[in-house]
């Protein structure tokens, strides 16, 4: 479909239709997934991944990016950044089971995270992570008629595997 007089083209809209969130305990991942591994449509995750399962209906994985502090040095006029930009990964799971236990039982653990965003367009968006640790976590309270979940939020750090950042994200097809 081609733009509308005001340039606004509905086929550029990605409506999310599924997806899915893995984890793998570091040690464990014996192989990263290349960004051509991770533009292949057929592509499987490496053995070890254990799926998150079920979401809420809150929807998908949120990716958020703080960009850090800067500050300006006053003989200077020049910003340094002090802090490095933070990136976290927010789901809510709403299926018990190994993956939230295994993430619940180790703050200190560090995880590669691998979330896949399904479109209506056929578009798939991939992004991992190789270097991840739990940030929080918080059960759900229980209320009648909703889904009981837990909530998560892991902190990516930049890793070498993924080219010096916290993640990498491709997009596929579409």
């Amino acid at each position: 479909m081609a733009a509308d007089p005001q340039g606004n083209d509905i086929a550029a809209v990605q409506i999310p239709r599924g997806g899915r969130i893995a984890v793998i305990p570091r040690g464990l991942l014996t192989a990263v997934p290349t960004p051509d591994d991770l533009l292949d449509p057929g592509f499987t995750l490496p053995d070890g991944f254990l799926d998150i399962g079920l979401l809420s209906s809150d929807g998908g994985p949120q990716w958020s990016e703080d960009p850090g502090t800067t500050v300006t040095l006053w003989d200077h006029d020049y910003p340094v950044q002090i802090t490095p930009p933070v990136v976290r990964l927010s789901f809510t799971t709403s299926e018990q089971g190994q993956t939230a236990d295994l993430l619940k039982s180790d703050f200190d653990a560090v995880y590669a995270v691998f979330s896949e965003e399904r479109f209506h367009s056929g578009s798939i968006r991939r992004r991992i992570a190789t270097h991840a640790t739990v940030e929080s976590f918080t059960a759900d309270r229980a209320q009648r008629g909703t889904v009981l979940g837990d909530s998560f939020t892991l902190r990516a750090w930049d890793d070498a595997e993924v080219g010096g950042k916290p993640y990498l994200t491709v997009w596929v097809g579409g």
